[in-house]
This record gives structure tokens, C-alpha cells and sequence, in this order.
């Protein structure tokens, strides 16, 4: 016959603890990781739709494009005489939805078509 041990079965209920610790935190450093690359991708998005406002393409359509598929959802791009704004809801992994209480904002200035047109290039927006 074979004695039990006062540590039967110890392996398992630390292994059913211990699991949804490791998901919580699996879980909290994918949204970390989502967040972080909301903030890259709304700069990134703001610096690209700037850049093609001053060459006179449609800097909203550039600065959209510029975000990746993965947050496109909750994207707003806006653009003005001066600045391109892009604003991304971030998605939440335990939901899959984006929420409006994380967000990522990034505004980039528009620079001058050339050195000597500053005010050319504003005429439209008097």
C-alpha cells in the first residue's frame, strides 16, 4: 500500500493560483504594449499627414493611413492651417473594443511649402 504525504496534490493547487496570475500579467503587457504603440503610431500618423499637407496632398487620408490596420478603428484625424492632429482610442484586450479614457494624441505643425511662401500657404485658411 502506498502512504500519502501530507504534500499530495500541493503541485496542483499552486499551479490553480498561480495561472491566472500569469494571465493577468500577460494580459496587462499586451495592453501596455498596445498602449505604447498607439502613442508611436498617433506621432508617427501626425508627422506624415504634416508632411503631405505641405506638399499639398491630403494630409487627413495620409495621417490615417500612416495607423496601423490594428488601431485604425478608433482613429480621428483633424487638420487645420497650422497643425495635423490624430487622436486614437486604444484597444482593450479584455474587451476588444477601444475605450475614449486611453488615448493617444499627437499634433505635428505643418511646415512652411517654401522658405519664401510662408504666408502663400496660409492664404486659404484666413
Amino acid at each position: 500500500m502506498r502512504r500519502r504525504r501530507a504534500e499530495d496534490g500541493s503541485a496542483v493547487v499552486d499551479f490553480v493560483i498561480t495561472l491566472p496570475l500569469l494571465v493577468l500579467a500577460a494580459v496587462l503587457g499586451v495592453q501596455v504594449f498596445l498602449f505604447f504603440a498607439a502613442v508611436t503610431a498617433a506621432e508617427h500618423a501626425a508627422l506624415e499627414g504634416a508632411r503631405a499637407h505641405s506638399e499639398g496632398r491630403n494630409g487627413r487620408r495620409v495621417a490615417y493611413e500612416a495607423v496601423m490596420p490594428l488601431l485604425r478603428e478608433g482613429t480621428r484625424v483633424s487638420d487645420g492651417c497650422d497643425s495635423v492632429t490624430v487622436r486614437i482610442a486604444v484597444p482593450v484586450v479584455a474587451t476588444g473594443r477601444t475605450s475614449e479614457r486611453w488615448v493617444a494624441d499627437a499634433t505635428a505643425a505643418i511646415p512652411p511649402r517654401t522658405p519664401s511662401g510662408l504666408l502663400s500657404g496660409l492664404v486659404g485658411c484666413f
